[in-house]
C-alpha cells in the first residue's frame, strides 16, 4: 500500500503533466484562460516540481500578455482581473 506522502507526489505529478499539456510552445493556456487569475500560481507550480523553463514561458507570456507600460498587470486599463480575489497576490518580480 502506498504511503500518504507517495500518493500525494503520484497526484501532484499527474497535476503537473495536466497543466503542462495544456501550454502551448509560447507559454498560454487555451483562449478560455484569457485572464491573470488563470496563469498566476503556475509559474510557481512549475519551478516547485522542477519544469523552470516551462515556468520561464509562462512568465513570459504574462509579462507579453497582462503587463503594462507602468509596469502593473491588467486586463484592460479599468479592469486588473476579471476575478478580483486576486488584487492583492504580491509582486511578481521578473527579469527583462
Amino acid at each position: 500500500m502506498l504511503k500518504m506522502h507517495e500518493k500525494s507526489r503520484k497526484s501532484a505529478d499527474k497535476a503537473v503533466a495536466f497543466f503542462s499539456s495544456h501550454i502551448d510552445e509560447n507559454g498560454y493556456y487555451p483562449a478560455v484562460a484569457s485572464d491573470l487569475s488563470c496563469y498566476y500560481k503556475s509559474p510557481m507550480m512549475f519551478i516547485y516540481s522542477g519544469c523552470n523553463e516551462l515556468a520561464n514561458r509562462i512568465l513570459d507570456s504574462i509579462r507579453l500578455k497582462f503587463m503594462t507600460d507602468s509596469g502593473d498587470f491588467e486586463l484592460s486599463p479599468i479592469i486588473k482581473s476579471a476575478k478580483q480575489n486576486i488584487l492583492n497576490i504580491g509582486i511578481i518580480q521578473m527579469d527583462g
